[in-house]
């Protein structure tokens, strides 16, 4: 994990998904084929699933417990892939890019073809209690939103905002903040009898940041550089408004309770 992120969060992931609008080939041949390429660059991941509507090449969990875990997806209409805990950022984009430049090829992906890129940063603090109230404290205390929560006896049940934005100079990509509880039903009652979700166990709660680009290319060869544009745009996000201003308070309040 990048070490300006290690002490804010407990775990930190890059994934990516490029959206189709037709289907891929998704034949024996094609599959093993694009992952034995994936897996010549990066050969620990050696592990072929497969699930209910997706193949998968992933790595085998690390016996250290300190190598990057990786994945690589074809679905129907998308193909994903993500990296948890990279040592830097390179090392986090260095398969998605990887399968930008190789996929279209195996998978015949044409420019007309192309609905959406998008990558996710994903942050998870692991935290014990009343996760809503957590997020409720951090981030929206005090806010015109949160007089809710400041009534006499009022405990947060459900606070995960969720925030979309469209730069005008940019229309065709979007930005989105989320914050997602995992708290379950149990521990306390609120008002009216009702059950406060409460984690025992250190559960994580995520934060989410998610840049989109539609139709990000008429020529499938820019799609790493569209990555690339997509990646930076969303550190610069990330050290100016998430760090600071999400990261950092949620943090805060998990640490003194």
């Amino acid at each position: 994990m990048p070490l300006s992120f290690s002490s804010l969060c407990s775990d930190f992931y890059i994934n990516q998904r490029l959206n189709l609008k037709m289907d891929l080939p998704l034949r024996r041949d094609t599959i093993l084929s694009l992952f034995e390429r994936v897996r010549k660059v990066h050969p620990q991941m050696d592990r072929l699933r497969r699930y209910a509507n997706e193949f998968a090449l992933e790595t085998s969990a690390a016996d250290d417990g300190q190598a990057a875990l990786q994945w690589a997806a074809v679905r129907k209409t998308s193909l994903r892939s993500g990296v948890a805990n990279p040592a830097g950022i390179e090392e986090g984009l260095a398969l998605h890019r990887l399968l930008l430049e190789v996929a279209p090829f195996y998978l015949d992906i044409n420019g007309l073809d192309l609905e959406h890129l998008e990558l996710l940063f994903g942050f998870d603090l692991h935290a014990q209690g009343n996760h809503d109230a957590i997020v409720y404290k951090a981030l929206l205390a005090g806010s015109p939103i949160g007089a809710l929560a400041d009534r006499p006896g009022a405990v947060p049940v459900a606070c995960q905002p969720m925030l979309g934005v469209c730069l005008s100079d940019t229309p065709e990509q979007q930005t989105f903040l989320e914050v997602k509880t995992r708290s379950t039903a149990g521990g306390h009652y609120g008002a009216a009898g009702r059950a406060v979700r409460t984690s025992e166990e250190e559960s994580p709660i995520s934060v989410y940041l998610i840049v989109r680009r539609l139709a990000p290319a008429k020529d499938v060869t820019r799609l790493p550089q569209v990555m690339a544009e997509i990646a930076g745009e969303a550190l610069e996000i990330i050290e100016s408004v998430i760090a600071p201003n999400v990261l950092a308070p949620l943090r805060s309040c998990i640490v003194t309770g």
